[in-house]
């Protein structure tokens, strides 16, 4: 037997350990109660992490999860790294969310002072180079479409986000000197097998699990050391997430309140979770897909 707490507010319970090699579902408060000890297991063991956040609904649960790993380690006397907190700003978000993101910048920030907490807030955009309406005006590329080019969103995001990557990988080497290892600097994305089949595939091809690191870096690259804490929430997990957090049982950098009316805007005012049932309870996105599906899914008439 082992133990593992069935509950943010209950002791642990018994349950039974699962026999090798078998897949065990976990219910919501255990998959949250493993997320944040798998992130507090990386802080012990010496790594410094990157946070990917665009404050919609995954990456915040990501970011509220480092938050509450750091806030223990903190309590039991731990020497917590700084974090870093990429957020990408491609100039071409709907000034809605771009007002929104700026919004939980800040509440993030007064968060970590309050709670004595070291986070660093890097915001990542695009260059004269980079720009994508810049190049399509030059002349020197054409306009991206789905299922034929990605260049935009290498341009808008990638781009600036490996910049500012190795921009803070040489902050951490100035500050380490030659104890400095790249192995030891791990970004946390908020991707989930749930999302999509494709996903699911693509996420299983490289490796990649809720528990492990995993290297993303190709041969002749750096390493790139990337792990996603809520690869095996669904999506229901997520919304059950910003619930207990809205609710007040769950404690983080924000209330949640403006991401759920973002996301209940999207769906033309309905519950967003009512919407999410309605259509199937299946995300599918394409690279140039809105970050919110349900508006994709009342523009087109179904979820792409």
């Amino acid at each position: 037997m082992q133990l593992i707490p069935t509950s943010l507010f209950e002791p642990a319970t018994p349950v039974a350990a699962s026999a090798a090699g078998a897949l065990v579902e976990h219910s919501f408060d255990e998959k949250v109660l493993i997320a944040v000890e798998v992130i507090k297991e990386l802080l012990r063991s010496g790594k410094h992490l990157i946070v990917a956040c665009s404050f919609g609904k995954d990456s915040s649960v990501t970011l509220a999860l480092t938050l509450r790993a750091m806030s223990e380690l903190k309590a039991e006397g731990f020497d917590i790294p700084e974090l870093s907190v990429m957020n990408s700003d491609t100039e071409m978000e709907n000034p809605a969310i771009h007002a929104y993101s700026k919004t939980e910048i800040g509440v993030l920030k007064k968060y970590a002072q309050a709670k004595d907490l070291p986070v660093r807030v890097w915001v990542c955009r695009p260059n004269l180079s980079e720009n994508w309406m810049v190049s399509i005006i030059g002349g020197r590329t054409v306009a991206s479409l789905p299922g034929n080019s990605a260049k935009c969103q290498q341009q808008l995001k990638k781009s600036p986000l490996d910049r500012t990557k190795r921009q803070i990988k040489a902050l951490i080497k100035q500050k380490e000197g030659t104890a400095y290892r790249e192995e030891n600097v791990v970004v946390l994305i908020g991707t989930r097998r749930d999302e999509s089949a494709v996903r699911e595939r693509n996420m299983e091809a490289r490796g990649e699990s809720a528990y492990e690191p995993v290297n993303m870096a190709k041969a002749d690259e750096k390493a790139s050391w990337v792990l996603s804490p809520i690869a095996d929430f669904t999506t229901m997990d997520i919304f059950t997430f910003l619930g207990r957090v809205t609710s007040g049982r769950f404690e983080t950098y924000s209330d949640f309140q403006r991401l759920t009316e973002v996301y209940r805007d999207s769906a033309g005012g309905e519950c967003m979770v009512n919407v999410f049932i309605r259509d199937g309870g299946v995300e599918r996105r394409t690279a140039c897909g809105s970050r919110h599906v349900i508006v994709e899914t009342k523009m087109y008439g179904q979820t792409v």
